[in-house]
């Protein structure tokens, strides 16, 4: 199963289209709180994500607890944060691929 993973995510329709993309591929959405919007019933209906309910949508409080159930798991994990290791870091070679915030190409 792939696993579509969303750092802290600020702009709701960024992380519906990663919803869009998880119901389309069979995969599954990992949303790592703080979010920024909110995920009651009456928002959801609001942005018309009627796709919503069939996404497979895990919270976690923490990376450390996505990191933690991630590890129990045989299959390879990637994680797309923004500056989480330096290169003398050991967890450098843990993240294969960043993002840079979404917050931060508004402004560009």
């Amino acid at each position: 199963m792939f696993h579509i993973v969303l750092f802290h995510p600020e702009i709701p329709h960024n992380t519906g289209a990663a919803g869009r993309l998880a119901v389309a591929t069979n995969s599954r959405l990992h949303l790592i709180k703080p979010l920024g919007f909110s995920l009651d019933e009456k928002h959801v209906r609001r942005t018309r994500l009627d796709y919503w309910p069939h996404v497979d949508l895990h919270l976690w409080d923490s990376l450390d607890a996505l990191e933690a159930a991630a590890a129990e798991q045989e299959a390879g994990w990637y994680s797309f944060i923004e500056g989480m290791a330096e290169p003398d870091d050991p967890a450098a070679g843990t993240y294969m691929l960043e993002m840079e915030n979404e917050a931060n190409t508004l402004s560009d």
